[in-house]
């Protein structure tokens, strides 16, 4: 997976400076960029998902609709500073 500072990077390295057409470089640049840092990723349902860091537990502080994964699990936060997790593996 690519951190938020590969991705810009390749963003502007992707997309050079030029003036012609409807959709220019910059404003596709713009647009992919602002993409990246927004850390949403839409769901199937359209409720964003907003990416965050492991909690420490499954009352730790967080909002419906974000998640994380570190090397074993994934959580997901169902309601109010509740967490689930589930195991990964390769398949």
């Amino acid at each position: 997976m690519s951190t938020r500072a590969t991705l810009i990077a390749e963003i502007a390295a992707s997309f050079p400076d030029n003036t012609s057409g409807a959709i220019t470089p910059a404003v596709l640049r713009t647009f992919l960029t602002d993409v990246v840092n927004s850390g949403l990723i839409p769901a199937t349902d359209g409720t964003p998902i907003a990416w965050v860091s492991p909690p420490a537990s499954s009352s730790s502080p967080g909002t419906a609709g974000q998640a994380a994964y570190d090397g074993s699990y994934l959580y997901i936060c169902t309601a109010p500073n509740t967490w689930v997790k589930t195991a990964t593996a390769s398949f």
